[in-house]
């Protein structure tokens, strides 16, 4: 009885699961393929170091734009010899006046403001070169996004496709299962009414159990599939299931000579993306051997508690 209970069971398992396979809305390869453009972690990263290298290029563009600095010192001490004190930071400009005699240690303050100018107006050609080296670093990064979609559509459909032929296998073991379910029962009888010796019926039965266990291990080989393509396309895995009729499809085409293109290829267009950008930092360098011209200004003021003549906290 246990026996039996068991086989109904499983029969009830394998006949939910080729059901609910047939009542699932089926994903052709063209929208599989789209929802892997779409939502495939290799190539949200590779479309962000795009975006990354547009800013960077951004940026570069405007490093010929001036350079203006303004800066403000209050400070407080005694003079030690000369006339008010101040901490030399970056642009802040030398103390002038005069040295006293002795050292003088009165508490006196000082204040400092400053605006400064510093512009490279031209540096013949090393702008233009760092320019063509940051365009050029943003096309390394989209050759680089092309051929990361290249290979991982050319995976996703090496991968649909045996998804389709797994799930054709599953059909065909279903139906071995169902086949051999019948063969157990006609020997089963025969076996009963002594035509048939029990040896048969063992035989049969491993039979059966031989076609359970290789549609069990065919369907995880389709869960697992799924799931790698879940990873990639964002689609829950029980949705994706192949559609069957790609298969006319690609029979109905005609057949012809393919042949290799090494112009257009994402590949080849990586590392030449890549050579490109070498020879462009290769003329950088040189160019940032030529002169350059600069035109710097400033203007500053300065008070202090010393008067002209000398005299403290005035």
């Amino acid at each position: 009885m246990l026996k039996y209970i068991k086989k109904l069971v499983l029969a009830s398992v394998i006949s939910v699961l080729a059901l609910t396979l047939k009542a699932q809305q089926p994903v052709t390869l063209k929208q599989f393929l789209s929802k892997v453009d779409q939502n495939a972690p290799a190539l949200i990263t590779d479309s962000s170091a795009i975006g990354i290298r547009r800013a960077q290029a951004t940026e570069t563009r405007n490093n010929w734009l001036p350079n203006f600095k303004l800066n403000y010192q209050a400070d407080i001490g005694t003079s030690n010899n000369v006339t008010a004190p101040y901490f030399g930071f970056g642009i802040i400009p030398s103390s002038s006046g005069g040295i006293h005699a002795t050292n003088v240690t009165t508490a006196l303050s000082t204040n400092v403001g400053i605006a400064a100018l510093d512009w490279e107006l031209y540096n013949f050609g090393a702008y233009r070169a760092e320019n063509k080296l940051a365009q050029s670093a943003v096309r390394v990064e989209q050759s680089n996004f092309a051929q990361s979609k290249y290979q991982l559509e050319a995976y996703a459909i090496s991968s649909y496709l045996r998804l389709l032929s797994l799930q054709g296998y599953l059909s065909i073991q279903y139906r071995n299962i169902r086949r051999n379910q019948e063969i157990l029962r006609s020997i089963s009888s025969l076996t009963k009414s002594g035509v048939r010796p029990g040896v048969d019926t063992s035989i049969a039965k491993a039979e059966l159990s031989k076609a359970r266990l290789n549609y069990i291990e065919l369907n995880n080989q389709v869960k697992q599939l799924q799931l790698q393509l879940s990873s990639i396309s964002g689609l829950p895995y029980q949705n994706i299931v192949p559609d069957t009729t790609i298969e006319a499809q690609l029979m109905s085409l005609p057949m012809r000579q393919f042949t290799t293109d090494t112009t257009n290829h994402p590949l080849i267009g990586y590392y030449q993306s890549i050579y490109q950008n070498s020879k462009q930092r290769e003329d950088l360098v040189k160019k940032q051997y030529n002169p350059k011209i600069l035109l710097e200004a400033a203007a500053w003021g300065r008070g202090s508690s010393i008067d002209p003549s000398g005299n403290f906290n005035s």
